[in-house]
């Protein structure tokens, strides 16, 4: 008698259900994930700009920017005066008489998960929407800590309410940049508390 091989057709319908079942209860689990994920490297290549442009402001000697804005950020558009607390783009420019040098600028739909500004998950949020550090690499005229809060507002509310983890850049009067998270406790190293 020979012995078939291969699986039958009642095999492989419980494969596939007991798969349909696995991908259900981890799809949600993942989208939190990915818009987490998105909050992180959008803070990240953030703070990254404020301290590149702290970092020019010392190797130029001279006062550099850092503006948010939701024009393109592009060459172009280096002398522009439209600055945003809510931007979707960020501009590092060298400030001079004869007109601003563009130094660096990128889209706030970087790292966001849209391949198009608009209808970006990330939002981001901050306490002015520029900042001007001197050639020793300190904010002018920052009277206190200025704070950029990133959120993605479709995937659900802030942590502790809600599954995502927001994150907040920080920007100290000496010039320090750090990113934290608000949920946190004070005491975590995490955490935006003092």
């Amino acid at each position: 008698m020979k012995r078939q091989r291969g699986f039958s057709l009642i095999e492989m319908v419980v494969v596939v259900v007991i798969m349909g079942i696995l991908l259900g209860l981890g799809l949600p689990s993942y989208r939190t994930y990915m818009a987490n994920q998105r909050i992180v490297a959008s803070a990240e290549v953030f703070m990254t700009g404020l301290q590149m442009a702290r970092a020019e402001a010392v190797k130029l000697n001279q006062r550099v920017e850092f503006i948010l804005t939701d024009v393109d950020p592009t060459p172009a558009s280096v002398d522009t005066t439209s600055t945003s607390t809510a931007g979707r783009n960020w501009i590092v420019r060298a400030l001079a008489a004869g007109g601003n040098a563009f130094i660096e600028g990128k889209s706030g739909a970087e790292g966001s998960g849209s391949a198009t500004g608009a209808g970006s998950p990330v939002v981001l949020t901050g306490s002015l929407a520029a900042v001007t550090f001197d050639g020793f690499g300190m904010p002018v005229g920052l009277a206190t800590t200025a704070t950029f809060d990133f959120s993605n507002p479709s995937a659900g509310s802030c942590a502790p309410a809600g599954p995502v983890r927001c994150l907040q850049v920080r920007l100290s009067r000496g010039g320090q940049a750090r990113l934290c998270d608000p949920a946190t406790p004070v005491g975590d190293t995490r955490s935006c508390g003092i």
